[in-house]
């Protein structure tokens, strides 16, 4: 009896659990690496094929220019109004 062990079997499978137990947190480091890295590269591919493709630069340029329209009408509503407002006063 050696270890608490009647045979050289169950000390073995002892050994087995043991070294399990201890590889079991350097798998899941290595799985958690393995799927950030994959995510990015996936996420590099997306924007790379993102940044050739033109259509999406031209629709932002089309969403700021709509934006400006939109503030210089909203300028010259408030520069409307105030003139009103003070003559009420």
């Amino acid at each position: 009896m050696v270890d608490g062990y009647a045979d050289d079997e169950h000390r073995s499978s002892y050994s087995i659990r043991q070294r399990a137990a201890h590889s079991l947190p350097c798998i899941s480091i290595y799985a958690a690496g393995m799927f950030g890295y994959l995510t990015a590269l996936f996420a590099t591919f997306l924007i790379d094929r993102d940044a050739k493709d033109l259509k999406p630069e031209i629709a932002r340029q089309k969403s700021i220019q709509d934006i400006q329209e939109e503030i210089i009408k909203l300028r010259r509503l408030i520069e409307d109004v105030l003139p009103r407002l003070s003559d009420k006063s």
